[in-house]
């Protein structure tokens, strides 16, 4: 079921209003009806995979309540860790073999067809969950926490399935923390008018992204991804700076929508991006961008293997280790493992020369205005550099592309320039958006401008939704993963 959809739509208002009438005052009760929404929103997309998000639940939630029970009769961590591998051998496994069973197929059967063996069973197809792997990292987070004593059990199996599987965020994030989202759920805010109208504006504001830039810059873009080598070198890097739009707009749209949703159910879900395309280095890009899965490795990888605490070459491996993971995550390809490294690498040089700067004495000090926009303008163009990678699983559409982009500058023609006019257009949009909200410290912008301003800002992002709203888009990039 997708947030663009007539069925989404019904099934939201028909949930705020048995949550607002029939079910005030009865938290419990609220939290089932929640629940069942949320089940029917993943199971739209195809009912067998509620048997597997189910089965997260209930093994997480078990193994939870035994970790408690070891600590409660004063047992040791080590006792309690049997339970710990319980829960991430039941995700990492679901995780595994629904994502990358068809990536270790694809790599391991030219390698046994060398001999003549190709067994019966590696030519099986596997249909990736949608969303599985943010639900199994917010699930595996739970069993960590409480194995680590950061955060309660829930003793609560509806609270706890509904922590899961809050529709929202379900299939794209962000991923919750069991501290933040289990309280959240337990004790919904009073819905007052600032929580509707803030909502509300974050709905339309992911709307617009979603329809007015996202989907309906894609027909730009797709057109040079499936045939690179046809194009010229300008058509090449005007689509690269198309799609981080793209991206950008689908992702964050799709982040706004989940809070402005949510938050009509009295229910804080945190940011999931700061106005990443503004950073001015590396390292800050990757703080604001798609933040709650970049804290997870941060918490649960990069720290547990050392994080900075250890030589500078370990340091070094622990970035790099954290970023390849995070391409790994992304998608079940080469180019996901090459796309992690090279941002492994980024971040492993900047730190570098941070790092020699600190030795040298030399003191940190915030750019000029100047500054911020040339850094800023580079960082977005390493980060172009990735995108090109992260859109072609296909190796040898990945070495035309970057191939025309070394070789194929030339004069300009009709579609350059449209692709130029288009690329402006929205990168003043984008630019737009991202700088009041800088600047007013939140996402809700609208509301710190004159009220005319803002009444005008608003008027245009419905308009824009209404007028894009028959163009039938793409699904969430991030559905895929």
């Amino acid at each position: 079921m997708l947030f663009h959809s007539w069925a989404f739509l019904g099934l939201l208002a028909t949930t705020l209003i048995l949550y607002h009438t029939i079910l005030r005052g009865r938290p419990i009760g609220r939290q089932a009806m929640m629940l069942g929404a949320s089940y029917l929103f993943y199971g739209w997309w195809d009912e067998r995979f509620l048997t597997l998000i189910i089965f997260s639940t209930v093994v997480d939630y078990i193994a939870g309540l035994k970790i408690d029970q070891v600590y409660e009769r004063g047992g040791t961590k080590q006792q309690a860790k049997r339970w710990l591998w319980l829960s991430l051998a039941s995700n990492l496994g679901l995780l595994g073999f629904f994502k990358y069973f068809n990536f270790f197929r694809d790599s391991i059967l030219p390698v046994l067809e060398t001999f003549h063996f190709t067994p019966g069973w590696v030519t099986m197809n596997i249909v990736l969950p949608v969303g599985i792997s943010f639900y199994t990292f917010q699930s595996m987070a739970y069993t960590i926490d409480i194995y680590r004593k950061e955060t309660k059990v829930c003793r609560n199996f509806i609270t706890f399935s509904l922590y899961v599987s809050f529709f929202p965020q379900l299939v794209a994030g962000p991923i919750e923390r069991s501290q933040h989202l289990i309280p959240e759920l337990q004790n919904p805010k009073p819905v007052n008018n600032d929580m509707v109208q803030t909502g509300v504006f974050l709905i339309l504001l992911g709307y617009f992204k979603k329809l007015a830039i996202a989907d309906a810059l894609w027909p730009l873009i797709a057109p040079t991804l499936a045939a690179p080598g046809d194009m010229s070198a300008v058509e090449l890097l005007l689509t690269i700076h198309l799609f981080i739009l793209h991206l950008y707009a689908d992702f964050s749209g799709y982040s706004d929508i989940a809070r402005g949703v949510a938050r009509l159910f009295g229910i804080e879900l945190v940011r999931n991006f700061e106005q990443p395309l503004l950073s001015w280095s590396v390292s800050e890009f990757w703080r604001r961008w798609h933040i709650s899965l970049m804290s997870w490795f941060k918490d649960y990888v990069f720290i547990p293997l050392g994080g900075s605490r250890v030589s500078p070459a370990h340091v070094y491996f622990n970035i790099a280790a954290v970023m390849v993971i995070s391409g790994i995550w992304h998608g079940a390809g080469w180019n996901w493992v090459l796309w992690g490294l090279l941002n492994g690498v980024y971040m492993c040089i900047e730190r570098f020369f941070i790092m020699r700067k600190r030795a040298a004495g030399i003191p940190e000090k915030p750019p000029t205005l100047r500054e911020h926009i040339l850094r800023a303008l580079w960082q977005v163009h390493l980060f172009g550099i990735g995108a090109v990678i992260f859109l072609n699983p296909d190796l040898g559409k990945m070495g035309e592309y970057f191939a025309g982009l070394a070789t194929r500058w030339g004069g300009w023609d009709g579609r350059e320039y449209t692709l130029l006019y288009w690329t402006l257009a929205y990168v003043a949009i984008t630019l737009f958006m991202d700088i009041w909200q800088r600047r007013t410290g939140g996402h809700e912008f609208v509301f710190k401008m004159k009220p005319v301003w803002g009444g005008v800002v608003i008027g245009f992002i419905i308009v824009m939704i209404i007028y894009w709203s028959d163009n039938p888009g793409e699904p969430y990039f991030y559905f895929q993963f």
